[in-house]
């Protein structure tokens, strides 16, 4: 009897698992490539336009999803972004502490100091499309920039970020750094849990962990500083510049845990999110977009110099921070003194509960124990008012009435003389205009220093 044969696997490509981090090569995709449609060819500009609606990248199908964001994007101004001053930042206390927790690309990432344009960030956020989950895939991100459709990986997309190089994107680090957080039962790869978010909240705020997290319960001000400058870089808004969401939480945490964070898949995750345009908001991320089109070649084709610029970066305001809590007011400015938590009362009755109470200010104070008060002479009450009858308020409304008709009386009065003297004032003009004309002037209208006419 002879023994089978080895079994022949089937034909064709080897299908890689879909988001595995170890994979090498892109694995071969059989899908179908998205299309982004145009109402008008393109016309490469050759002036520059202030009507961004008429602008050939902007032109898309009428009725599509990029469509209706871009005219919902066109109204909305571009955000100003701001980062961080090593300088003065060197001069201050713990500047150590600091220089640790933003190093390496962390610094890199947070400079965002590359120029914005108008119309490629409208384009940009308007076609851009993340599938989450996605890594190798070779439709993990895919958008529009100078009006030619680009789907490629996440290793691709860091490329083009100018954050990574090729090397870069093969190294264990990159392949499983930390892609983002969720909130779902389901636990993705490479990313943290909210609960891991939360306990990390507990340690470094004075509030529980709820919806409305804000950046002034973080103790160190340190961190609220990073906290800060992360909502006008990374993840750049224009109101809720305060609030603390999962993807700041999320940031905060690989600072200062020292986590190895994937930027390409966070910034994927940062440019998905929504945004509700119109002219509350603002139009956010522009400097890191203006990278990808740099790396895309999209300034050989569109020449810069006829987009709309937009707000070039800056410093965070020394004053703002120290409004904050964050500086102090001297010169250099110092970080503030961390924020202590809820204090626990020892029991009643304790030596501890004593001691603290002693050291409150007076007006916090509380008397452990009752005591008499002396006696206290008070004022006599003013009598209480007459009840309101029908007599009384007739007589109220009479006098207010009274009043009414003098103060109109008064007027009257007033308006009276003005207009005899504004008469007066004509009559003379007229007749001076009559005698320099050297007509007659009638003896009723003739004015008492004006001598009779000759005979």
């Amino acid at each position: 009897m002879s023994e089978a044969g080895p079994s022949k696997r089937k034909r064709g490509p080897k299908q890689k698992p879909r988001g595995d981090p170890t994979g090498q090569e892109q694995p071969q995709w059989y899908g179908k490539r998205r299309k982004i449609l145009y109402e008008e060819r393109e016309v490469i500009p050759v002036t520059h336009t202030t009507d961004l609606g008429a602008h050939t990248l902007l032109q898309f199908k009428l009725g599509s999803d990029e469509r209706n964001k871009a005219a919902k994007f066109i109204r909305t101004n571009m955000l100003q972004h701001r980062n961080m001053n090593w300088v003065l930042l060197s001069q201050m206390n713990d500047f150590d502490k600091l220089e640790t927790w933003i190093s390496g690309k962390w610094k890199e990432v947070l400079k965002c100091d590359r120029p914005q344009y108008g119309e490629l960030t409208i384009e940009f956020l308007s076609t851009f499309h993340w599938n989450d989950g996605s890594f190798n895939e070779p439709d993990a991100v895919s958008f529009a920039l100078g009006r030619h459709t680009h789907e490629m990986s996440i290793p691709q997309f860091a490329v083009h970020t100018g954050f990574y190089t090729q090397e870069e994107i093969a190294t264990p680090e990159f392949l499983t750094g930390l892609r983002g957080a969720f909130k779902g039962p389901v636990r993705k790869e490479c990313c943290l849990n909210a609960s891991d978010l939360a306990n990390f909240w507990s340690t470094i705020s004075t509030a529980p962990f709820s919806k409305a997290m804000v950046g002034t319960y973080i103790k160190d001000p340190i961190l609220r500083y990073i906290h800060k400058i992360l909502s006008c870089t990374i993840i750049a808004r224009k109101s809720g510049e305060d609030k603390v969401t999962l993807r700041d939480l999320f940031c905060m945490l690989c600072i200062v845990e020292g986590r190895t964070v994937n930027f390409a898949s966070l910034l994927a995750w940062s440019f998905a999110r929504g945004r509700r345009g119109g002219a509350r908001a603002g139009l956010d991320m522009g400097p890191y977009i203006t990278r990808i089109a740099e790396s895309l070649g999209v300034f050989d084709r569109y020449d810069r110099e006829l987009m709309t610029k937009g707000p070039n970066t800056i410093y965070f305001g020394t004053r703002e921070l120290r409004k904050a809590g964050i500086w102090t007011y001297t010169e250099p400015p110092q970080w503030e003194h961390a924020i202590q938590g809820p204090q626990v009362h020892p029991p009643e009755g304790t030596d501890a509960a004593e001691a603290m109470h002693m050291g409150l200010p007076p007006r916090s104070q509380r008397p452990l124990h009752r005591r008499e008060l002396p006696g206290q002479q008070y004022a006599r009450r003013e009598p209480a008012p007459e009840p309101l009858t029908l007599d009384s308020l007739y007589d109220s409304m009479d006098y207010r009435f009274g009043q009414i008709q003098d103060q109109m009386h008064a007027g009257f009065d007033d308006m009276r003389t003005i207009m005899e003297q504004n008469q007066q004032r004509n009559a003379e003009a007229l007749r001076y205009m009559m005698g320099n004309m050297h007509m007659d002037i009638p003896d009723f209208f003739r004015g008492a220093d004006q001598p009779p006419p000759h005979q």
